[in-house]
């Protein structure tokens, strides 16, 4: 159930959008099944540390080991050298049971660029084994010193919970990934395992397997039935009704952890575990569910790279089948031979945890070259590397820092020549960019038409601030006394022209409501004409990234000028600012229609490949500035050069 709840979650969230909670049951189930082993041999002492390692090694590495050497290899052939890196850095991680000490630093589980990581996964298993690093001693301890493992499971499991819900590991993603919030689910179930040592009771463990110590049964067949049906109905609700908006973990974790503590104690002899969990299907997917973990993951994730969009529901079907096959081969080729071959040969015993211990620092170690050599290069075509290598030093062209504001500055940083200044009497007409970095970046392009052109230009603009009144942002307190100046700017210049444009699709809906509060306020000022611009094509994750993806994908001789590969165009907000415009008769420049058509987007400019329009996801250079710039001026006849063919409209 684990498993699965996870495996339809990555695959078709809409089904089960509380499915990344199936990790938190496993915790649960790991820590009743190891935890009880512990006990057992502790009890009857037969406990070894050595034994405990040998028996995680030969469980845990085989399928890993293969899994991240596959994953290097793949890698090698699709990703760009950044990627690359990151990749490196992502297996010398899981190679040391890191992986999620690197994502507490680096993005969250629920991060749409998560989705990009193939092996954001293997958190889970570097929780699970930093726990069991900790958890054997602490109870040899316990056992030792004559403490009741109960309790001293019971407050590791309270102090735990207390961490997670206070959020006293940090940030949301320092609560996720954190072992310190993590390690009351692992205790939970162990919890039910050291009671039942306690007590010398006896509860049927789950997924095949039996924890038989001596007593008789504590409950009715009537008690673990209700137990059973309730832990599996939390289970169910959980994976239905939790979603990723909310704080997770949190109190609401409890739903899902306690239901399978329920289920746990109700014991295989339930009528839920009976008739459900121990159909012949259910158990042959716990059989390979490790291997299953994986390899669907990494399936997934490779495929959104290299198609650059989600990919269709036929194809994550087949990805999902293809990740069940994988598994299925591995426990029977690989894990099954290990785990139960010539276990009386003592050479056996000591060259295979070896081997693969070896094998895992192998991985270790290239993950590391990896990242040493920069993702090698090298391996790259020559005719599509500079397309690994763009660098593109934009903070020029877009004046940052003195036209175009950072956080920790305000109004008063806005530089003297941020307005072109005009002589006593000219007839100019001065056009004003007024936006966050999406007006910026207009700037490089209605500069260069200045040279064809007679009209003055003036940049007031502020990163993440768009250019509407009334409004506060978190990330940018300055933001209200910014528009609020450059209203006033606006009215004492009285510019012929304003051009408002901003990455319209970062904000939320209520801000975008207030637009027209700007739009308003600019009529009343004496604007002759203000110049709405709508949302540019967004390129996932970057234009360079995505040009490279197709060439992998593809491998053209020649890369196209336009393309709809990996490309999303807002389509919807571009029409509804459209209507805001028509509404308040205002001029709308649709960037979408000036770079897209039927065939795609355009990604290039002229003979040169590298003359690039976008240098990010969605920030223009100056040869993409230029281009939409052009349409601008186009309306108004600033550009007597140019072609009068235009995606604008005016009313």
């Amino acid at each position: 159930m684990a498993i699965l709840s996870v495996v339809v979650y990555h695959a078709f969230k809409q089904f089960a959008p509380g499915g990344f909670v199936g990790v938190d049951i496993f915790f649960v189930i790991s820590g009743f099944l190891i935890s009880g082993i512990i006990l057992k041999g502790l009890s009857g002492e037969t406990f070894s540390f050595v034994k405990f390692y040998h028996r995680r090694v030969r469980r845990i590495l085989p399928a890993l080991v293969i899994v991240l050497a596959v994953m290097w290899a793949t890698g090698w052939f699709l990703l760009g050298s950044e990627d690359y890196v990151a990749l490196g850095r992502q297996i010398a991680a899981a190679a040391v049971f890191g992986s999620n000490l690197l994502l507490m630093h680096d993005i969250g589980y629920f991060s749409p660029s998560a989705e990009l990581n193939p092996l954001l996964h293997l958190w889970s298993l570097a929780i699970e084994e930093q726990f069991y690093l900790v958890w054997p001693i602490t109870l040899v301890l316990a056992w030792k010193a004559r403490l009741n493992p109960v309790w001293v499971t019971a407050l590791i499991c309270i102090a735990s919970f207390a961490m997670t819900v206070s959020g006293l590991g940090g940030g949301d993603a320092a609560v996720f990934f954190s072992p310190l919030t993590r390690s009351w689910e692992l205790a939970l179930g162990a919890l039910l395992a050291a009671a039942e040592a306690r007590h010398s009771g006896a509860v049927d463990a789950l997924l095949g397997s039996t924890l038989r110590m001596p007593g008789s049964r504590r409950f009715t067949a009537e008690v673990r039935d209700l137990s059973a049906w309730i832990g599996f109905g939390a289970i169910v609700a959980s994976i239905v009704l939790v979603r990723e908006s909310q704080r997770f973990p949190s109190w609401i974790a409890a739903l899902p952890t306690g239901g399978t503590f329920l289920l746990l104690a109700a014991g295989g002899r339930a009528s839920v575990n009976r008739q459900i969990l121990s159909r012949p299907l259910m158990v042959g997917v716990g059989l390979i569910s490790y291997p299953l973990y994986l390899w669907h993951w990494p399936l997934l994730s490779l495929a959104r790279v290299t198609v650059q969009h989600e990919p269709t529901k036929l194809s994550k079907l087949a990805l999902v089948a293809a990740a069940f096959a994988l598994a299925w081969a591995t426990t029977t080729y690989v894990e099954r031979p290990i785990r139960t071959g010539k276990r009386s040969r003592l050479r056996w015993r000591v060259s295979v945890p070896t081997s693969l211990l070896l094998g895992l620092g192998g991985v270790a170690a290239v993950g590391w070259a990896t990242l040493l050599m920069d993702g090698f290069p090298a391996r790259i075509p020559q005719s599509v590397r500079y397309l690994d290598s763009f660098r593109y030093n934009w903070g020029l062209g877009s004046r940052v820092g003195e036209c175009l504001l950072n956080p920790g500055q305000d109004e008063r940083d806005f530089g003297a020549g941020c307005v072109d200044r005009l002589p006593a009497g000219s007839q100019q007409p001065l056009v004003v960019l007024w936006g966050d970095s999406h007006a910026a970046h207009l700037y490089p392009g209605l500069k260069r038409l200045q040279a064809s052109a007679a009209f003055a230009l003036g940049q007031l603009t502020m990163s993440v601030c768009p250019p509407i009144l009334d409004i506060d942002l978190p990330l940018r307190p300055a933001c209200r006394r910014v528009n609020d100046f450059v209203m006033r700017r606006i009215t004492e210049l009285k510019p012929k022209i304003v051009v408002l444009a901003a990455s319209w699709g970062a904000y939320p809906e209520p801000d975008l409501a207030k637009l027209e509060g700007s739009l308003i306020a600019l009529k009343q000022a004496g604007v002759d004409r203000i110049v709405l611009i709508g949302p540019v094509p967004i390129w996932n994750p970057t234009l360079p990234k995505v040009l490279l993806n197709y060439y992998w994908a593809k491998r053209p001789e020649r890369l196209p000028t336009r393309t709809a590969f990996g490309v999303i165009m807002p389509t919807r907000l571009d029409d509804r600012l459209h209507e805001v415009a028509k509404m308040f008769d205002t001029a709308f420049v649709s960037a979408i229609q000036v770079f897209c058509d039927g065939d795609g987007c355009l990604v290039s400019l002229g003979e040169d490949p590298g003359n690039l329009t976008v240098w990010d996801s969605a920030h223009l250079t100056d040869a993409g500035s230029e281009y939409l710039a052009r349409t601008i001026a186009q309306k108004f006849g600033l550009d007597q050069t140019a072609d009068r063919t235009s995606n604008v409209s005016f009313h």
